[in-house]
């Protein structure tokens, strides 16, 4: 799942920390994602999509807390599915729409505004989290695994070029 635009970007203190802006607070970016996306310091202070998925998200209550990897959701949903337990939840922003979404939003005759101002995720978490639509809880991410995206052209900053790979 993708994350809404937001801005990645160089604290000025302490030094060599990248965070990552939420709109419920920030992420510390591990450097481990960030050299899995050369170029990306070409994109510091400017609006990225982050993707994060499901499965590199965890309950603070199991995972431990870490105020510089957490973020804080609201339960839409929750489903326990056996070996897991997967939380639904809203982030305030809009979702992402890149070239690819709107051609799909064209035919289906949609537009990019029908998708409202709320980007859904999902977290899958480990079945000994017990939590029920409404309540709050804060989730550890895993920002080695962060994925950074281009907001006009959706593609993977760091990802080779066709004649790239062709080459290489």
């Amino acid at each position: 799942t993708a994350l809404p635009r937001r801005v990645v970007y160089r604290m000025p203190l302490p030094p060599d920390r990248v965070y990552a802006v939420l709109p419920s607070g920030r992420l510390l970016v591990d450097p481990v994602a960030l050299a899995d996306h050369p170029g990306i310091e070409n994109h510091m202070n400017k609006e990225l999509v982050i993707g994060i998925r499901p499965h590199n998200m965890e309950a603070a209550s199991i995972a431990g807390a870490d105020p510089d990897r957490s973020i804080k959701a609201v339960v839409d949903m929750s489903e326990m599915l056996g070996a897991d337990t997967y939380i639904h939840f809203t982030i305030d922003r809009a979702p992402v729409v890149t070239p690819d979404i709107e051609e799909l939003l064209a035919d289906t005759g949609r537009e990019a505004s029908d998708l409202g101002d709320k980007t859904d995720f999902v977290a899958r978490v480990s079945p000994d989290v017990s939590v029920k639509a409404g309540i709050p809880i804060d989730l550890v991410v895993d920002t080695s695994k962060l994925h950074f995206f281009d907001p006009g052209s959706g593609e993977r900053i760091g990802s080779k070029a066709p004649a790239d790979l062709a080459a290489g």
